[in-house]
């Protein structure tokens, strides 16, 4: 359950625990109200500005992200009329996600902005989740080193369990968005996710569709890489998930990814 407090007439914070008022307001300035100082400014950097704004930002020996959405198409205009802001809807998911027993990044906030008729603008701010992404770590050394791949798949398979047993379908599975955040030991890890905005909750879809619905994005993205993946780590894959879900899902597993 979020908690809300109004920051002005226009603008409310919503966050889980504990309100950061002082970064709130930073990034309120910078991003809504064109009212920070010169060196506020450099605190911001813009790393992509693609359908939204995302920021980098570095706050108090913290290092956070905000991704700044304002409705553009038609569609979404409309959509966004019935449901909660973009950055309440993707604060939601983290915490739905968290509670089913995976690592994504913590949100910190979500700001929204509501003017007139239209749909509210809205921020999202995560913490900074260190170390590199999954992508970029598999075309490392990692290639190179069986052992350690196979404990990636096996990470990756019991996050896709999860996300089938708590009705979960991810449609964004970029290597990008999973982060090898580093362990204690050396070669420990764990695998997080990062930007849910394409993470959705369906509670109706039977449990084999949402199955398929995952796998099948996942294949795509795997299809795509600048790395190979052989037979013997889909099987293991396969294996994992059957392992984890334990019910009778096998054949939508196979047909998924072996057609």
């Amino acid at each position: 359950m979020l908690k809300q407090k109004k920051y002005n007439s226009e603008i409310n914070l919503y966050y889980q625990n504990d309100l950061y008022y002082e970064l709130a307001e930073e990034i309120i300035r910078f991003v809504w109200l064109n009212q920070a100082s010169s060196e506020d400014v450099e605190k911001f950097d813009l790393i992509r500005d693609i359908r939204s704004k995302v920021y980098k930002l570095k706050f108090e020996n913290e290092i956070y992200y905000l991704k700044s959405y304002t409705p553009q198409n038609m569609s979404k205009i409309v959509k966004n009329y019935f449901r909660p802001a973009d950055a309440v809807r993707y604060f939601q998911t983290s915490i739905r996600i968290n509670q089913a027993g995976m690592a994504v990044a913590q949100p910190i906030l979500a700001l929204t902005r509501k003017r007139g008729f239209h749909p509210a603008d809205s921020i999202f701010v995560t913490r900074e989740v260190p170390g590199v992404d999954l992508s970029t770590y598999l075309m490392g050394d990692a290639q190179y080193d069986p052992e350690l791949r196979k404990k990636i798949i096996t990470q990756l398979a019991l996050i896709y369990s999860k996300l089938v047993s708590h009705n979960l379908a991810h449609q964004d599975p970029c290597l990008r968005n999973f982060i090898i955040h580093p362990g204690q030991k050396e070669k420990d890890f764990q695998l997080q996710l990062i930007d849910v905005d394409n993470i959705y909750f369906m509670p109706l879809l039977p449990r084999k569709l949402l199955l398929r619905k995952n796998l099948k994005k996942l294949k795509w993205e795997l299809g795509v890489t600048n790395f190979s993946v052989p037979q013997s780590e889909i099987d293991l894959f396969l294996d994992e998930i059957r392992m984890n879900l334990k019910n009778n899902i096998q054949g939508a597993v196979k047909a998924t990814l072996h057609k």
